[in-house]
């Protein structure tokens, strides 16, 4: 609808980060563009721009680096405010029917505005030179300066009094456009020091101490001890920019106070420093919180579909906390005509993807093998018709490997792992077969007939932390000294409270501590040159390995706990879809069937971790939300989505080892040589953890 009041509806567009679009090009493009992708000036949540492309048509500019490029439509369909600039070739009926908020900037002649007297801080200025004053104003307003700005250029005055509060503020830029070269630091000093003037250190005290609650800066740092030769140093994580630097004692001050709810007591200059840092966090939290809503984000890390064929569910162990449910087990299996169908119903409208298969996650698939071989042929098939990479693997409890899987596996060399929950006690205690016989011997048998056999791949051990397998270092040396694994994956067991192996709130200290220990131990190891404990850790799927793999590049921030039901998805042998393998059998989120196609897909959404929020979850407000990604949605299933004890520790657990993890790597880089750094990161890359663009937004486990 177009608004009787236009400016007020900019007015509100940009103070409440709302998503904009523009459509047309203003007679000085440049500028406004410019002026548009200014935080401070122009906080739109989510821009986009609609410009004519000479010999192109019509295409919709995203100004974020956190969205992809758009349609028109899309665009205009995504936005709550419509500011027309100038001439296009968009149709009118599309704006006019779209029903969002219009504003054309074309009819607006003269801008009436309540003026009051402010003193004056005056610079001189040439058009070509405004580029390099802007970054001058934007540093003012981070660093808590309260100032409106005039020009004696009248497009540009209007631009400026469109966004900038003159009765709010405390004094006045007057950029005087009379062709002089910027002298953007000169003005930057005039301007902080007429602030000092006007403003005393008190009342801006009690103004950042009021900003630090209303818009709660809180949730975006995180302030971590560290002892360093010079004693205990105060380290500053920000979320937003996952940067990690060292507090000046009188900024560690400001923000101490700032936390315990008290006014500043500190120098002007360490207050606005403070003030700087965390306005910053405050407008890359707002522009990524409002982004989401608009399910316009480009994830970057979807190039890949991970199915998982669940299979008969046959298993011979009856282990404690399986998630499967063995009485559903099947001789049938899928036809191969059946599995082309389901494959190409959750890829087709992927193109350019790589494909994966998992086999019998939640059975043994070696019970199951005639139609494990069957899938890896279908597998094969589908990439050379296709023309889509494949890849294929298998976890086994290793208790019924022989010689004739041997041969096979060798052939086809799909990956392989075994599941092993620690020493022999530790093991049998909890995995047991179905006579409710020990089995540590059995898997361990498997594992060492592979690496017998001179296996070209890696070995991999899966095991599963319960309450009653907490000694992490204990396990962890097990598995890598005496049996020689090099790839060991650890995770929490996904339980619900009443379980008897749950992990719950209880154990959170034990778990920390060991934890502790265990990352000791690996910085240790590295001091004398042994990089093997770390390298067996950096595996995307182990617990502590994830947090210490997105703390090492600082690139990416974690907006979704994973991709279930997006890209990653679970098949029964009865042909049903579901998000992953642990919802695999729970008809209420079923996606897909051979029957009814894709008829649920959309019911089933992991959320943002910025819309998660609420009494039982709150991760909107946690400081380590972007290298966390919430909580893992078959948990909250399994605990009713209530606020049980087991959700409280995996949060626990998940923000005690993102903060050891960001310390972990700040002791590296003080104590390692740079050599031993260099083949950390040359292995990370190895393995497949790609370096991202700098802020892309991606699922977890990435």
């Amino acid at each position: 609808m177009f608004s009787k009041a236009p400016l007020n509806v900019l007015k509100e567009a940009t103070n409440n980060m709302k998503a904009v679009v523009f459509i047309g090009m203003p007679e000085n493009a440049s500028l406004f563009l410019q002026l548009n992708t200014e935080p401070t000036l122009w906080t739109c949540a989510s821009t986009y721009h609609i410009v004519d492309v000479p010999g192109g048509g019509l295409y919709a500019r995203p100004l974020s680096p956190y969205q992809r490029d758009s349609g028109i439509e899309e665009a205009i369909a995504s936005s709550d405010t419509i500011v027309i600039l100038g001439p296009s070739s968009v149709n009118s009926e599309l704006i006019k029917n779209s029903g969002k908020d219009v504003v054309d900037l074309r009819t607006i002649r003269a801008i009436p505005r309540k003026k009051k007297q402010l003193p004056v801080c005056k610079q001189s200025i040439s058009m070509d030179s405004l580029s390099d004053v802007l970054p001058s104003l934007r540093k003012l307003k981070l660093r808590g300066c309260s100032f409106a700005i005039s020009s004696d250029n009248a497009e540009l005055n209007n631009l400026f009094s469109v966004l900038l509060d003159h009765e709010n503020a405390d004094f006045e830029i007057s950029l005087c456009l009379d062709g002089k070269q910027s002298a953007s630091e000169e003005l930057f000093g005039r301007a902080i020091n007429l602030s000092h003037s006007i403003v005393p250190n008190s009342r801006f005290a009690r103004r950042l101490l009021k900003k630090y609650e209303n818009e709660n800066w809180q949730r975006n740092f995180k302030i971590h001890n560290v002892q360093s030769a010079k004693g205990v140093a105060e380290l500053l994580y920000l979320t937003c920019t996952r940067k990690l630097l060292e507090l000046p004692t009188d900024q560690a001050s400001v923000l101490k106070r700032l936390q315990a709810g008290e006014k500043p007591v500190s120098s002007r200059e360490s207050m606005e420093l403070v003030w700087q840092l965390l306005s910053q966090e405050h407008l890359i939290a707002v522009r990524l919180e409002a982004l989401m809503h608009t399910h316009m984000t480009k994830i970057s890390n979807v190039d890949e579909v991970i199915i998982s064929m669940l299979g008969s569910r046959k298993c011979n162990l009856h282990c404690a906390y399986c998630f499967s449910d063995h009485a559903q087990a099947s001789p049938a299996s899928l036809n191969q005509a059946d599995m082309l169908t389901i494959i190409d119903l959750l890829i087709s409208d992927r193109p350019g993807t790589k494909l994966k298969f998992d086999n019998n996650l939640g059975g043994e698939p070696l019970l199951d093998f005639k139609h494990v071989r069957e899938r890896h042929a279908l597998a094969i098939a589908y990439h050379k018709t296709r023309g889509i990479p494949c890849s294929f693997g298998l976890l086994t409890n290793g208790t019924s490997l022989s010689e004739k899987h041997l041969g096979w596996l060798r052939t086809h060399l799909p990956y392989t792992g075994f599941s092993l929950d620690g020493d022999e006690a530790t093991h049998d205690k909890i995995r047991r077969d179905i006579n409710g016989k020990a089995t540590y011997k059995q898997t361990v048998r498997g594992i060492q007939m592979l690496q017998n056999s001179d296996w070209p791949v890696e070995t991999g051990v899966s095991c599963v932390i319960s309450k009653y397998n907490m000694d992490i270092k204990s396990l962890h040396e097990h598995m890598r000294d005496k049996l020689g694994i090099k790839h060991i994956i650890m995770k929490p067991v996904r339980a619900a409270l009443e379980a008897d192996f749950a992990l719950t709130e209880s154990d959170l200290e034990v778990l920390k501590e060991n934890y502790h220990e265990f990352i000791e131990s690996l910085t240790e190891a590295g001091l004398r040159g042994d990089l093997s404990p770390l390298l067996t850790t950096l595996q995307p799927l182990d617990y502590l390995g994830r947090f210490l793999l997105r703390t090492f590049w600082k690139d990416r921030l974690i907006v979704k706990r994973c991709g279930c039901g997006e890209h990653i998805f679970s098949v029964s042998d009865a042909g049903r879809v579901y998000p992953c393998d642990s919802f695999n059998g729970v008809q209420s989120v079923e996606l897909a069937n051979l029957q009814d196609g894709l008829h649920n897909r959309n019911n089933f959404r992991v959320p943002f971790v910025t819309e998660v929020v609420g009494a039982e979850l709150n991760c909107r407000s946690c400081w380590a939300r972007f290298l966390c990604g919430g909580v893992c949605q078959y948990v909250q299933y399994l605990n009713k989505n209530k606020d049980s004890s087991v959700i409280r520790m995996e949060c626990g657990l998940a923000m005690f080892l993102i903060q050891e993890s960001l310390m972990f790597w700040e002791q590296v880089e003080r104590t390692w040589s740079s050599e031993l750094i260099t083949q950390v990161a040359d292995y990370i890359e190895l393995i497949g953890y790609q370096r991202v663009s700098d802020g892309s937004l991606v699922y977890a486990p990435c």
